[in-house]
C-alpha cells in the first residue's frame, strides 16, 4: 500500500477534492485492526474480500455515518463534557476509598472506554459489558 504524508496545508483542499482517489478507508481499517486489537471476527467486518480483492466499504460507510455526529458544534461538545464527567465522577469515587492496589494500564483502558463509550452510546452502551470490552481488546496471543 502506497502512503503520501500532505505536510502542506495548501494542498489539503485539493487531497479532500480527490478522496475517491486518495482512499484513507485501507489505511484506517488496518491502523483499527492493530491498534484495536481486533479480532478475527472484527478483521473480517473492516476488510471483505470480494472476487479475491479487499474491500474497505465498512470504514467508508462508518465515517459517514459518524460525520454529523463528531463535527464541531453543541453535539461533539455534549459527548465530550459527558466524557469528561464521566472520568471526574470516577476519579472521585477512587478518592474516597481506602488505598488499594490496582494495575494502572487496566484500570485506566477500562475507565477511559467506559466514560467515553457512554458518553458516545448513552444508556444502551454495549462497552458495559464486559464481554463486548473483552472481545474489543481482544490480543491473540504468539
Amino acid at each position: 500500500m502506497r502512503l503520501y504524508i500532505i505536510n502542506s496545508t495548501d494542498l489539503i483542499p485539493a487531497v479532500q477534492k480527490y478522496y475517491r482517489i486518495l482512499d484513507f478507508a485501507p489505511m484506517e481499517a488496518k491502523v483499527a485492526i492493530t491498534v484495536m486489537g481486533a479480532s478475527p471476527a472484527g478483521k473480517k467486518v473492516l476488510i471483505k474480500k470480494v472476487d479475491g480483492v479487499e474491500d474497505f466499504s465498512y470504514a467508508i460507510l462508518f465515517d459517514k455515518a459518524i460525520h454529523s455526529a463528531v463535527s464541531p458544534g453543541p453535539g461533539l461538545d455534549a459527548m465530550n463534557r459527558k466524557s469528561v464527567q464521566n472520568v471526574s465522577d470516577v476519579l472521585d469515587e477512587l478518592a474516597s476509598e481506602t488505598p488499594r492496589t490496582i494495575r494502572l494500564f487496566e484500570w485506566v483502558k477500562e475507565q477511559i472506554t467506559l466514560a467515553t463509550t457512554d458518553a458516545v452510546y448513552g444508556p444502551k452502551n454495549p462497552f458495559a459489558d464486559p464481554r463486548i470490552r473483552e472481545a474489543y481488546w481482544y490480543v491473540p496471543k504468539n
